[in-house]
């Protein structure tokens, strides 16, 4: 969808913030993206540094990949996007449509037809200003346990009778031994994970330090230019 764009749009620049290719799973992209010379591969940023390049931004865009997650996500960085005021064009996030200022597009065709129409919207900061107080986490909350309070048939929770749980010394046992092995398994998960993400930027810094060295990557980058 971002390749997409660049070509179509050549005389935009696409603004990229953040690492890229870190999830060793996943199809590798960013070769193709410094390929195109209207895309800036800014690199991870201090996120106290984010509002600085937000306010030159014309649009932000959230090009999320269509899968279930994202289409069931509530993504704080289009929160973040309007409270910059800017127009925001997200991706695969039907569950946005509604928002004030924020488009949905589905294909790469749509996204650029959304983009288009967002660089002719002129923002009211008073109408972002008092959609972002009702989404406050307090707000939020409130319509939540007013919901809960209104539902029928709800079920009343009563504290279990943990004296009673703890005086058996064999399920006591048991327990221990259960919260011993989600622990470790945590400890396991943990070090996997980070072991990726030492992997993956590893790689990132071979490929940095190639295409300041390799005289090959060099001639490419001038060819490509």
């Amino acid at each position: 969808m971002i390749e997409f764009i660049a070509r179509a749009r050549p005389s935009w620049t696409i603004q990229l913030i953040g690492p890229i290719d870190l999830d060793p799973t996943l199809p590798r992209v960013e070769e193709r993206l410094r390929a195109l010379s209207n895309i800036r591969l800014v690199g991870p940023v201090a996120h106290s540094e984010l509002p600085r390049y937000l306010q030159n931004f014309d649009i932000a865009i959230a090009p999320f990949p269509d899968n279930t997650f994202n289409r069931a996500r509530d993504p704080l960085k289009v929160f973040e996007y309007l409270s910059g005021y800017k127009p925001v064009v997200a991706a695969h996030t039907p569950q946005l449509r509604g928002m004030p200022y924020v488009s949905v597009a589905e294909t790469p065709q749509e996204f650029l037809r959304q983009i288009e129409m967002a660089l002719t919207i002129q923002i009211e900061r008073q109408q972002v200003d008092a959609y972002l107080a009702e989404c406050a986490w307090s707000k939020r909350l409130e319509r939540f346990l007013d919901l809960l309070a209104r539902t029928p048939n709800a079920i009343a929770l009563t504290a279990p009778d943990t004296d009673a749980w703890y005086a058996d010394a064999a399920l006591g046992n048991n327990a221990r031994q259960y919260i011993l092995r989600v622990e470790q398994l945590l400890i396991e998960r943990t070090q996997y994970i980070v072991a990726l993400e030492h992997d993956a930027q590893a790689k990132q810094a071979h490929i940095q330090r190639l295409q300041h060295t390799n005289p090959f990557w060099k001639l490419k980058s001038i060819i490509d230019s």
